[in-house]
Protein backbone atom coordinates (compact mmCIF):
# COMPACT_ATOMS: atom_id res chain seq x y z
CA UNK A 1 0.00 0.00 0.00
CA UNK A 2 1.61 3.35 -0.80
CA UNK A 3 2.07 5.94 2.03
CA UNK A 4 1.93 9.64 0.81
CA UNK A 5 4.87 11.40 2.21
CA UNK A 6 3.16 14.63 1.25
CA UNK A 7 -0.01 16.32 1.27
CA UNK A 8 -2.09 14.70 -1.64
CA UNK A 9 -3.55 16.43 -4.69
CA UNK A 10 -6.22 14.77 -6.30
CA UNK A 11 -6.78 15.39 -9.80
CA UNK A 12 -9.88 14.97 -12.34
CA UNK A 13 -9.23 13.97 -15.93
CA UNK A 14 -12.36 14.29 -17.40
CA UNK A 15 -12.37 18.42 -17.79
CA UNK A 16 -9.94 19.13 -15.46
CA UNK A 17 -6.23 18.08 -17.42
CA UNK A 18 -7.92 16.79 -20.38
CA UNK A 19 -10.51 18.52 -22.40
CA UNK A 20 -14.57 17.29 -22.64
CA UNK A 21 -15.58 15.79 -25.65
CA UNK A 22 -19.20 15.98 -24.72
CA UNK A 23 -20.44 18.98 -26.36
CA UNK A 24 -18.32 18.77 -29.36
CA UNK A 25 -18.75 15.37 -30.29
CA UNK A 26 -22.26 15.06 -29.35
CA UNK A 27 -23.39 17.90 -31.29
CA UNK A 28 -21.31 16.45 -34.61
CA UNK A 29 -22.39 12.72 -34.05
CA UNK A 30 -26.39 14.97 -33.54
CA UNK A 31 -26.22 16.11 -37.37
CA UNK A 32 -24.82 12.47 -38.27
CA UNK A 33 -27.29 10.44 -37.12
CA UNK A 34 -30.24 12.91 -36.90
CA UNK A 35 -30.59 12.19 -32.66
CA UNK A 36 -30.76 15.19 -30.21
CA UNK A 37 -27.35 16.35 -28.27
CA UNK A 38 -29.05 15.57 -25.25
CA UNK A 39 -29.56 11.89 -26.10
CA UNK A 40 -26.62 11.34 -27.15
CA UNK A 41 -24.77 12.80 -23.65
CA UNK A 42 -27.52 10.57 -22.01
CA UNK A 43 -26.80 8.06 -23.54
CA UNK A 44 -22.91 8.30 -22.97
CA UNK A 45 -22.67 9.66 -19.15
CA UNK A 46 -25.90 8.41 -17.71
CA UNK A 47 -26.44 5.08 -15.92
CA UNK A 48 -24.87 3.35 -18.54
CA UNK A 49 -21.30 5.19 -17.95
CA UNK A 50 -22.03 4.70 -14.22
CA UNK A 51 -21.71 0.75 -14.99
CA UNK A 52 -19.12 0.61 -17.52
CA UNK A 53 -17.37 3.07 -15.42
CA UNK A 54 -17.51 0.86 -12.31
CA UNK A 55 -16.38 -1.93 -13.71
CA UNK A 56 -20.03 -3.76 -13.92
CA UNK A 57 -20.40 -3.77 -17.54
CA UNK A 58 -18.09 -4.14 -20.47
CA UNK A 59 -16.51 -2.22 -22.86
CA UNK A 60 -18.56 -4.25 -25.32
CA UNK A 61 -22.07 -4.57 -23.41
CA UNK A 62 -21.57 -0.80 -23.11
CA UNK A 63 -21.43 0.13 -26.49
CA UNK A 64 -24.37 -2.26 -27.50
CA UNK A 65 -26.46 -0.51 -25.22
CA UNK A 66 -25.73 2.79 -26.23
CA UNK A 67 -26.16 1.62 -29.66
CA UNK A 68 -29.64 -0.38 -28.66
CA UNK A 69 -30.59 3.28 -26.94
CA UNK A 70 -29.70 5.18 -29.42
CA UNK A 71 -31.09 2.88 -32.21
CA UNK A 72 -28.03 3.20 -34.20
CA UNK A 73 -26.05 0.41 -36.04
CA UNK A 74 -23.01 -1.41 -34.02
CA UNK A 75 -20.74 0.38 -36.93
CA UNK A 76 -22.29 3.66 -36.23
CA UNK A 77 -21.54 3.06 -32.36
CA UNK A 78 -17.90 2.25 -33.20
CA UNK A 79 -17.18 5.57 -34.79
CA UNK A 80 -18.91 7.64 -32.27
CA UNK A 81 -16.83 5.58 -29.53
CA UNK A 82 -13.64 6.12 -31.60
CA UNK A 83 -14.66 9.74 -31.73
CA UNK A 84 -15.32 9.98 -27.93
CA UNK A 85 -12.17 8.71 -26.76
CA UNK A 86 -9.68 10.38 -28.99
CA UNK A 87 -10.95 13.63 -29.03
CA UNK A 88 -9.52 15.07 -25.16
CA UNK A 89 -6.40 16.59 -25.30
CA UNK A 90 -4.16 18.14 -22.46
CA UNK A 91 -5.41 21.10 -21.43
CA UNK A 92 -2.99 23.93 -21.57
CA UNK A 93 -1.05 24.55 -19.31
CA UNK A 94 -2.37 21.77 -16.94
CA UNK A 95 0.87 19.17 -17.31
CA UNK A 96 2.86 22.13 -16.32
CA UNK A 97 0.92 22.36 -13.29
CA UNK A 98 1.28 18.70 -12.09
CA UNK A 99 4.88 18.50 -12.24
CA UNK A 100 5.26 21.84 -10.54
CA UNK A 101 3.02 20.48 -8.01
CA UNK A 102 4.85 16.84 -7.93
CA UNK A 103 7.91 19.08 -6.15
CA UNK A 104 5.61 19.52 -2.98
CA UNK A 105 2.70 17.06 -3.44
CA UNK A 106 1.58 13.81 -4.14
CA UNK A 107 -0.32 14.14 -7.35
CA UNK A 108 -2.76 11.62 -8.22
CA UNK A 109 -5.62 11.31 -10.63
CA UNK A 110 -9.24 10.54 -9.23
CA UNK A 111 -11.34 10.03 -12.03
CA UNK A 112 -14.43 8.50 -13.17
CA UNK A 113 -13.18 6.70 -16.20
CA UNK A 114 -13.25 3.23 -17.83
CA UNK A 115 -10.14 0.67 -18.94
CA UNK A 116 -10.19 0.95 -22.27
CA UNK A 117 -9.85 4.83 -22.63
CA UNK A 118 -7.27 4.64 -19.41
CA UNK A 119 -5.49 2.71 -22.24
CA UNK A 120 -5.72 5.06 -24.69
CA UNK A 121 -4.66 8.24 -23.01
CA UNK A 122 -1.65 5.68 -21.62
CA UNK A 123 -0.35 4.99 -25.04
CA UNK A 124 -1.58 9.25 -26.29
CA UNK A 125 -0.24 11.05 -23.42
CA UNK A 126 1.92 8.37 -20.68
CA UNK A 127 -0.40 10.03 -18.04
CA UNK A 128 1.16 6.88 -15.46
CA UNK A 129 4.46 9.28 -16.25
CA UNK A 130 2.40 12.28 -15.14
CA UNK A 131 1.26 11.40 -11.76
CA UNK A 132 2.61 9.94 -8.83
CA UNK A 133 -0.48 7.36 -8.59
CA UNK A 134 -3.84 7.01 -10.12
CA UNK A 135 -7.25 5.95 -8.85
CA UNK A 136 -10.19 5.21 -11.16
CA UNK A 137 -13.36 4.31 -10.65
CA UNK A 138 -13.40 1.36 -12.18
CA UNK A 139 -10.62 -0.28 -10.01
CA UNK A 140 -12.49 0.93 -6.53
CA UNK A 141 -15.83 0.05 -8.05
CA UNK A 142 -17.77 2.62 -6.84
CA UNK A 143 -18.63 5.71 -9.26
CA UNK A 144 -18.20 9.61 -8.58
CA UNK A 145 -20.09 11.62 -6.84
CA UNK A 146 -20.14 8.86 -4.00
CA UNK A 147 -17.80 9.93 -1.53
CA UNK A 148 -17.10 5.98 -1.61
CA UNK A 149 -14.40 6.65 -4.16
CA UNK A 150 -12.89 9.83 -2.66
CA UNK A 151 -12.14 7.40 0.92
CA UNK A 152 -10.95 4.37 -0.70
CA UNK A 153 -8.33 6.54 -2.82
CA UNK A 154 -7.69 8.57 -0.36
CA UNK A 155 -6.88 5.94 2.17
CA UNK A 156 -4.96 3.89 -0.40
CA UNK A 157 -2.65 7.01 -0.38
CA UNK A 158 -2.65 7.08 3.41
Amino acid sequence: MKTASKPVIFIDLGGVYFTMANEPISKQFSKRFDISKEKIVEALTGSYWTKHAEGRWTEGKFWKNVSGKLNISEKQAQELRKAWYDYPTPIDGMANLVRMLKKKYEVAVLSSQVKEWVKILERKYKISEAFHDQHYSFDHGVDKPSVKLFLKAARKMK
